[in-house]
């Protein structure tokens, strides 16, 4: 496949900084939506790539959503192709939620 250790060496030299790149890029990706490394709020575990999106409603969403609050609790996390969803499923969590306060000032 390669006529010479040249071009060896600069797919092993390209390859190399490909998976930096990405690695490099997931990191900073992760500390994006989560600059504090604070642990998300319970939820069903996400698939790679799409994420949760099996776990939505897409119709009946009361039964499926009382049904995820019964297994996680009152404030469910979800993400779906890289967008994150909270649901607060009780009108007292609701009640005193503050956005960016960590879940346990609230409950």
């Amino acid at each position: 496949m390669f006529k010479d250790s040249s071009s060896y060496q600069a797919v092993a030299f390209f390859s190399v900084v490909l998976v930096a790149f990405l690695v490099l890029r997931k990191r900073r990706t992760q500390r994006l939506i989560n600059p504090r490394g604070l642990p998300f709020p319970p939820g069903p575990q996400p698939l790679p790539i799409i994420g949760n999106v099996l776990d939505i409603a897409s119709n009946n969403e009361s039964t499926v959503y009382q049904r995820l609050a019964d297994k996680y609790g009152d404030i469910v996390f979800l993400s779906a192709f890289g967008k994150n969803l909270l649901f607060l499923n009780s009108f007292d969590v609701a009640n005193v939620w503050k956005p960016g306060a960590p879940c346990s000032e609230c409950c």
